[in-house]
């Protein structure tokens, strides 16, 4: 397979992750690698404020039909499920996106669990993160998670659209984020656990999402609670692959 710019090989006493950036062709995108975590530029870039999108979203479901990022102009929070693009919009409401729509950021996989659990006792995020991450064989590679049920509590939120002169993403959200809050609420937390290792390149530790199951209402999530009776399943990666 073709790949260009850069081809990165990083071996870990654990395992092995493969980085490559690439610009893309037509034998990648007719014959995806499954079990690989694709991602559409670097955060760093994001939070610098490159918030012109990239790539649609017609393109970025070549690689995958489950993840995570945001939208031209950090255009609200994307969230990824079964194959469906969603935003969650700074009024709170989702809609599904365009596949015109385009991102400057995005993580993608195809979601095939390697494990399926549930809990059934109180979990705040971070004990709820914490039991997860106790079901992970390496904590070295990468994980996608979903976590469907009832939720107590949500607290969740996503941003006001940007015009340019763009401002680093760490001062639009003093101004520009909007948070919302559910109680009783059923859905899915779309999950992306990144090693410790990863650097500049995404964000170490968890990232959550939450769409809820009428597809009405969502977005990055800050705080939650959970009673009992959460369907966990888990998928492994060790491959991380990017578009840049």
């Amino acid at each position: 397979m073709k790949k260009t710019l850069l081809s990165i090989a990083i071996a870990m006493a654990a395992g092995f992750m493969f980085v490559a950036c690439t610009s893309g062709n037509k034998e990648e995108a007719d014959n995806p690698d499954k079990d690989v975590l694709y991602q559409v530029s670097f955060l760093k870039s994001l939070m610098d404020g490159n918030y012109d999108g990239t790539m649609t979203m017609e393109e970025l479901l070549k690689h995958g039909n489950f993840g995570m990022g945001t939208f031209d102009r950090a255009n609200g929070e994307m969230l990824i499920l079964d194959g469906k693009v969603y935003q969650a919009r700074w009024d709170g409401k989702m809609a599904e996106a365009e596949l015109t729509a385009t991102t400057p950021f995005a993580n993608i996989t195809y979601f095939e669990p390697d494990s399926k659990f549930s809990v059934q006792r109180s979990y705040s995020m971070g004990t709820l993160t914490d039991g997860i991450s106790a079901h992970f064989e390496n904590p070295n590679h990468f994980y996608a998670v979903k976590v469907h049920g009832m939720f107590d509590q949500i607290l969740v939120r996503s941003e006001l659209p940007q015009d340019k002169p763009y401002k680093p993403l760490v001062e639009i959200m003093k101004t520009d984020e909007r948070q919302f809050f559910y109680t009783k609420i059923s859905g899915t937390l779309i999950g992306l656990y990144c090693p410790n290792h990863i650097g500049f390149l995404n964000a170490a530790g968890w990232h959550l999402h939450f769409i809820s199951d009428d597809k009405t209402v969502g977005g990055h999530v800050l705080k939650l609670r959970a009673v009992d009776n959460l369907e966990c399943e888990i998928d492994e990666t060790r491959d991380l692959f990017f578009h840049n």
